[in-house]
């Protein structure tokens, strides 16, 4: 690894007993993890995962896989992460698709714990891979999708990030992501390293996990975190306590919230119950980060944020709502994995990559976004967009969550129709009746939902998202 790319090295130099990680109340300085980095990549190389290799690993959250990310950037080799929590089936579809040198699961974590002081740690590479990680953005359903990225392209969209939002090495970061996917380690793991920061390591976030979840943020003493939409929902719901909210008050100065649209009574809820204003963002695992709010910005309601340097968004013709952004970055993927014998495929026409999302960059460059195009609903020709509705419908004091989806009908096409959460103290019958007199008077004819749904629970990924093809009526 070129000493540029160095990231654990070149703090430790310059703050070696500065705090690097923070996991289960044990502060891991810079310059001990860039020793345990070394000793664990000659492990590696023990087991035959040289530079150049490609090293699938399924570990549930906490020290060990962040060690396994850190000595993989360290060693050279091109890491593959894997959701723990797959079924057999899809896990060996998706190690097929991407035939790793080795597989490591929960049973190798010594493979990455601390070792003895004398243990011999093997010299950074001189090289990195062309492909660094490569994140799978499927898995449960259809076939695995493998995204390329470059060591380079992900340190220095972080480093862009951190410059624009005003990260330093003041950072510590909560970690309650899921540490498999991309906002798990490039926004809760990389972004704050490479600032000389600290990870605070805390249990992934869970409806069972939520009910203690400041415990870990105020021993660890945060100051940043990256959330969900549905993490703050819960958070509101369940924290009414002041001392709670004076604590965030007096610590937090940036709440980032990503993987998923931001309702505005979600955020709205958050900011009153807490006192601090969520920072919405936008980034996709194919273009990294992209878009953020910047501490202390006011106006600008219902975006996701300024662009970073560099990035640009362009629209696709059709109504303002309703247009394609195609986005031109320097933070662009490689391509997609297709297999060890051919290079990844970049689908990426005039050098732009189309989002699927709709939305417009406003005159003052911050991004709107209104919807996904493939979750566009037609009826009788007429477009409806279901975020827009989802946000009409959140306004409702009934409702907790919801989703709105296009359901088949034999003569508009699609019809609209809504799976709803409702909140405590609502019946379903109560619901629907002051549901169908609200949307009469705040939607037109063509975008109210004809088709109600309560539901339990919405069923989510382990992400958080939706899994909108699990909604039938």
């Amino acid at each position: 690894m070129t000493r540029e790319l160095d990231v654990i090295g070149y703090w430790a130099e310059r703050q070696p007993e500065r705090p690097a990680l923070i996991a289960g109340g044990e502060v891991i300085s810079y310059v001990r993890l860039q020793r345990w980095i070394g000793r664990c990549a000659a492990r590696l190389r023990a087991r035959g995962v040289g530079p150049g290799a490609r090293l699938a690993v399924a570990l549930p959250n906490g020290a060990p896989f962040v060690l396994a990310w850190l000595t993989a950037l360290h060693a050279g080799v091109t890491l593959v992460p894997v959701n723990p929590e797959l079924p057999p089936e899809s896990t060996v579809q998706l190690l097929d698709i991407a035939r790793p040198g080795a597989f490591l699961q929960e049973a190798d974590s010594p493979l990455f714990a601390e070792g003895e002081e004398g243990e011999p740690g093997a010299p950074f590479e001189s090289d990195t891979p062309a492909i660094g990680a490569i994140f799978f953005t499927s898995g449960t359903t259809g076939t695995p999708k493998g995204v390329c990225h470059a060591t380079r392209t992900l340190i220095d969209n972080v480093r862009a990030f951190n410059h624009m939002v005003g990260l330093g090495p003041e950072c510590r970061m909560l970690h309650v992501l899921p540490m498999f996917y991309m906002a798990g380690f490039l926004n809760t793991v990389l972004s704050p390293l490479v600032a000389g920061g600290a990870v605070v390591i805390a249990p992934r976030f869970t409806p069972q996990s939520a009910l203690a979840f400041w415990k870990p943020a105020m021993e660890g003493a945060i100051n940043s975190a990256w959330l969900t939409p549905t993490m703050l929902a819960m958070l509101t719901r369940l924290y009414r306590e002041s001392a709670v909210a004076r604590w965030c008050q007096e610590h937090i100065t940036h709440l980032f919230v990503g993987t998923a649209p931001l309702p505005r009574a979600v955020r709205d809820g958050f900011a009153e119950r807490f006192g601090i204003p969520p920072l919405e963002s936008y980034g996709m695992t194919e273009v990294l980060l992209t878009a953020a709010h910047l501490p202390g910005q006011t106006g600008h309601d219902g975006s996701a944020g300024r662009l970073l340097p560099g990035v640009e968004l362009l629209t696709r013709d059709g109504e303002e709502e309703l247009r394609e952004l195609w986005i031109a970055t320097p933070y662009l993927m490689r391509g997609y994995w297709v297999s060890p014998e051919l290079p990844p495929l970049l689908e990426a026409p005039e050098g732009c990559f189309p989002t699927g999302d709709c939305g417009h960059v406003d005159q003052a460059g911050y991004l709107h976004i209104t919807g996904r195009r493939k979750d566009l609903i037609i009826r009788g020709g007429v477009n409806v967009s279901p975020r827009a509705v989802e946000e009409v419908l959140l306004l409702h004091p009934a409702v907790g969550e919801v989703c709105v989806k296009g359901v088949a009908h034999p003569v508009l096409g699609e019809e609209v129709a809504a799976w709803i959460v409702l909140k405590g103290g609502w019946e379903p019958e109560q619901a629907r009746v002051g549901l169908l007199e609200f949307v009469r008077q705040r939607l037109v004819v063509d975008s109210a939902p004809t088709r109600w749904q309560f539901l339990a629970a919405l069923p989510r990924n382990a992400t958080g998202k939706v899994m909108k093809n699990a909604l039938t009526l």
